[in-house]
Formats: structure tokens, sequence, C-alpha cells
């Protein structure tokens, strides 16, 4: 199997990679094809099932409402006089369009209308769960960046974390992903019936997932950590 950052490309059962992150379930313990499955692999397949048709929208709902709640308490109340209140707001509305991209997903896994019958909606969910997926990740990065300023230069920190300065990175990321994963447009589309990769050249997809893992988590996962051993070095020193 293989995943990008965002969870987004899988192998399929046949060794090529799909965007459709539904899981699927393969009994692969009988010896030979006359042989059918034990009964506590086809028990365990049964609660699988049960647990991604109830947990997926649970957590979706669930989701959203906090994200709704952060929003409003963030920019409703005293809060939102801190530049912090920003990334955080920004944060939430990134979860928000990535939950949605999953509530679309689940609802093509489990009806027969199907939201990728055409091109353009294939492409905009891939592109929007990539471009929601970056923004989560680096709005993090720089929420982070803000609390390292804070506590390692806190003389600096009025003059270098403002308001005026939060909107401007948080609009620069919105830019650069939006820009980032245009590419999805001339990848991605309708194949077989199915929203899938097109059948371009193999060293393409590696290189494209190669890149898209250093951005979206080898980096990201650098600083968060690197930052947070600093901040917690400098408080309980």
């Amino acid at each position: 199997m293989t995943e990008d950052s965002s969870g987004l490309i899988f192998l399929t059962e046949n060794g090529n990679q799909s965007f459709n992150d539904t899981p699927v379930v393969v009994c692969c313990c009988c010896a030979t094809a006359g042989d059918q499955c034990p009964t506590h692999v086809a028990q365990v397949s049964f609660y699988v099932d049960v647990l991604e048709l109830y947990y997926v929208p649970i957590l979706i709902l669930v989701g959203f409402v906090g994200n709704l709640l952060t929003c409003l308490v963030l920019m409703t109340t005293h809060l939102k006089m801190r530049s912090s209140s920003y990334y955080l707001s920004a944060l939430a509305v990134a979860d928000t369009g990535y939950l949605l991209s999953l509530l679309v997903e689940y609802y093509s896994s489990h009806h027969t209308t199907n939201p990728y019958h055409t091109e353009a909606s294939c492409e905009m969910r891939i592109y929007f769960a990539y471009v929601f997926s970056f923004l989560s990740v680096w709005l993090t990065v720089a929420f982070t960046v803000e609390r390292f300023i804070a506590v390692q230069y806190p003389l600096k920190r009025p003059s270098i974390c403002t308001i005026s300065r939060a909107k401007s990175i948080t609009a620069a990321l919105v830019v650069t992903s939006v820009l980032l994963y245009l590419y999805v447009f001339w990848v991605v589309g309708v194949v077989n019936g199915t929203c899938d990769l097109k059948p371009l050249d193999t060293n393409f997809y590696e290189v494209i997932n190669y890149i898209d893992t250093i951005v979206t988590l080898v980096i990201p996962v650098i600083l968060i950590v690197g930052m947070n051993s600093m901040i917690s070095r400098t408080i309980f020193r």
C-alpha cells in the first residue's frame, strides 16, 4: 500500500494507485480458491464495515460542530484581539473543508449515486482535499512559530506577532496551496467510471508523491517538533 501524507493515494487490489480512500477488506487466509474464509475473519470484516458505516459521519459531525464553536469563540470574544486566534480560526475552517471532502467520499462509497460522475466533480473534490490538508498542516506550523516567538523572545512578540501579520501569513498560505495543487486537474479524472489517477508515467506519480510527503509531512514535523522541544526546554529549565 502506498499512501501520501494527506491519506488520499492508496494502492487498490490490482496494485494501481487510486485516490479512492475507501478501505478494502481482502480475505487472504484461504489456502485454495475453493476454501472459504474462517468465521473469525468474516466477523472482523463485519465489525470493520459497521465501524466505518457509523464512525465516519459521527467524526465529521463532531469535527464540524467543534470547529464552528472554535470560530465563534475566537472571533466573537475578546480573543479576537490576539493574532493567534486568526491562525486557529483559519485552521478550524481548513479542517472543516477537509471533513466535507471526506463526507463526499463517504457518500459516494455508500450510495449508488456517485458524485464523481463528471470530470469536474472528481477533480474538484481531490483538489480541495489536498488544499485543505496543506493548509491544516502549515497553519499549525504558523501557530507553533508564534508560540515559539512568544516564549523565546517575549519582548519582541508585540511587534512581530500582530494581527495584520497573521492575516498576511494566512493569505499567503492560501495562495500557495491553491497554486501548488493545480497539477491535480491534469492527473486525476474519471477512469473506468471511478475517480482515479489518469494512466500517466508511474515515475511522475512517484516524484509527485515524494515531493508532497516532504512538503506536508517531513518539513512540518521537523519544524513543529524542533520548536516545541525548544519551548519545553525554555519553560522547564
